[in-house]
């Protein structure tokens, strides 16, 4: 996966941390198949998370 997904993913996590909704993985994976953004899995994303 390449640094730029990486960066959407976090940022996307931010945004709707301050929107007060759910910011897990799940729900970022979620939002960007709203928008029809292809993303990687639940559990990388889980993983991307955690090593921050």
């Amino acid at each position: 996966m390449d640094e730029s997904m990486r960066l959407l993913l976090l940022a996307t996590r931010a945004a709707l941390g301050k929107s007060d909704w759910d910011y897990g993985p799940l729900s970022v994976v979620a939002t960007h198949e709203r928008q029809g953004v292809k993303t990687p899995s639940v559990s990388t994303v889980g993983r991307i998370f955690t090593s921050v």
